[in-house]
């Protein structure tokens, strides 16, 4: 990693300071289009966070946008998902299909990914694609290697004080409070002690040592990355300033770069956008902000006339009417109805058996009906069911709003600035959410189908609970066990559904020492390894 980094500040260097480099041509040569290609990929990879060292000639850079295309992606997923789906249909299978049905789908989708692999291979040098994923490996164990030792260098002389009593502990016969031996052997005391490090235990001791692991490896490589990207397509467009100033990029071909990068912004947008970026041909040191400019959502708000202006404008505009317009755009008329959805919701949890309470449900919603008459009034209607704030339950169908009505409480958290920054910063960070649910979705997958193939039929579920085998889950093995007193019988690998609920129930380290019993002790290591990947490792 030391000898990327390296790397990468050496060339980010050579871009910067030469004004004709291996990318670019020299100033006063026009710009052809491959070069804006090429550019267009430097900016894509650093707005969508992508390090991949492609090749640089004409061809690849043309599958290179071929293989970011998002209909092609679109199709990658799809087959991804086809790929999945088969453990449903798969023995041990939910729902039965022949086996030929399957292999032919499986054989599809893997033909798919072989494209797919080829196609990639066409974009990345040869010596890269065979060595880059070994290098990235070695590289991480070198790295991550002195950092931890950094930060586990004050960890053991905490620990000497309380090792005299932990060792008088370990020589005690401990037990459970069921009775049953504690610590009787390496792997049970081993498991045992990592239990308590995880979700059982609070505070989690490792949680700093991973925070510090995640800043300084994964964030900062990230950052560096991006910045190599705009560096590089910099180097490509560049252009020598009149006179003796640094290389700048024109107007003409940063309008063009960003036009091919983000088609669907308008005019006005990629206008403001150049006056943010480089309004005073600063060069590069803006030119670097582009790729976070254009991830930046701009909202365009068009000013309409209220309707009834248009159509009363004597009515509209007189006394009464400007009067009506500044009582419903005050504050306090958002602070009145907010205290009435609050006594709507203590009558919520009153006796609806009372007729009063049963019949003020009426009156509130007669409220909020002038309520959103008197905005519709005062506000023009498009705008104001575009807001944000408008968008709350109103009854169109009397039973559906008596059961939703609740839902009337998001605008009392709404209309309260610091629970809305936290409601917009959850809406911002939506796709990045999604990207991090694909990724616990692959680890859940690739561990229940370990799990099926370990575990299936050791623990089987009886619906009838008159069945003969149903006191101890189909297997005598766990006879008088606690999984099988607590009726965990339902936690088993014995389809691709059930995988995924229990693997969700051990991801808060839930009841696994039932398959161990109907195996060996070593099958602990399966469920420490799943929680490491998943609890440690990901979501933390």
């Amino acid at each position: 990693m030391t000898v990327r980094i390296i790397g990468l500040l050496n060339e980010w260097f050579f871009v910067s300071v030469l004004p004709c480099n291996g990318l670019a041509t020299c100033p006063g040569v026009p710009r052809l289009l491959p070069d804006f290609d090429l550019a267009t990929i430097y900016v894509s990879d650093a707005q969508n966070n992508r390090n991949i060292y492609f090749d640089t000639s004409p061809q690849a850079v043309r599958l290179y946008l071929l293989y970011n295309h998002w209909i092609l992606k679109v199709l990658l997923f799809f087959f991804i998902l086809v790929t999945l789906s088969l453990a449903i249909f798969e023995e041990p299978a939910v729902f039965s299909l022949p086996t030929w049905v399957t292999m032919l789908v499986e054989l599809l989708c893997l033909l798919v990914f072989t494209v797919r692999l080829v196609h990639y291979a066409k974009v990345i040098p040869r010596d890269k694609f065979w060595k880059d994923p070994k290098n990235i490996c070695i590289i991480a164990v070198l790295l991550v290697g002195p950092r931890l030792h950094r930060a586990l260098a004050p960890v053991g002389p905490c620990l000497e004080p309380p090792m005299s009593v932990f060792v008088v502990l370990v020589c005690r016969g401990l037990t459970t409070i069921e009775g049953t031996p504690y610590f009787t052997n390496y792997l049970d005391i081993v498991f045992e002690l990592y239990v308590l490090v995880t979700t059982a235990n609070s505070p989690d001791p490792f949680k700093l040592l991973k925070m510090q692991i995640y800043n300084l490896y994964i964030f900062k490589t990230m950052w560096l990355a991006k910045r190599h990207k705009m560096a590089r397509a910099f180097g490509v467009l560049q252009e020598q300033r009149e006179g003796s100033g640094p290389p700048v990029v024109s107007h003409e071909n940063w309008t063009k770069l960003v036009r091919q990068v983000r088609p669907d912004i308008s005019d006005p947008h990629r206008e403001l956008l150049w006056r943010v970026c480089d309004d005073d041909n600063q060069g590069k040191v803006a030119f670097v902000q582009l790729a976070d400019l254009l991830n930046i959502e701009v909202i365009t708000l068009k000013s309409r006339p209220h309707p009834l202006q248009s159509l009363f404008p004597n009515l509209y505009e007189s006394a009464p009417s400007r009067l009506l317009c500044r009582v419903v755009q005050h504050r306090g008329f958002v602070i009145t109805f907010d205290l009435i959805i609050m006594v709507n919701a203590v009558f919520i949890g009153l006796d609806e058996e009372n007729p009063l309470i049963s019949n003020s449900e009426w009156a509130f919603l007669a409220l909020y009906v002038l309520e959103i008459l008197l905005k519709l009034y005062v506000f023009e209607p498009r705008a104001f069911f575009s807001k944000h704030t408008g968008g709350y339950t109103s009854r169109q169908v009397l039973d559906i709003v008596f059961i939703l009505r609740v839902l009337r409480l998001i605008r009392v958290v709404d209309s309260i600035k610091r629970f809305r920054t936290i409601i917009n910063t959850l809406i911002r960070i939506g796709p990045a959410i999604l990207t991090f649910g694909q990724l616990i979705l692959v680890v859940y997958y690739v561990f229940a189908m370990v799990g099926m193939e370990l575990f299936k039929n050791k623990v089987r579920f009886f619906p009838d609970s008159s069945h003969p085998e149903a006191a101890y889950c189909g297997n005598p093995l766990l006879n008088g066990s606690t999984f099988a007193q607590l009726n965990y019988c339902k936690n088993n690998f014995n389809n691709v559904l059930s995988s995924f609920v229990l693997l969700l129930e051990l991801t808060v380290v839930n009841q696994c020492n039932g398959f161990a019993t109907v195996t060996h002790k070593s099958a602990l290591i399966f469920f420490v390894l799943f929680h490491v990947m998943v609890v440690i490792v990901i979501i933390k």
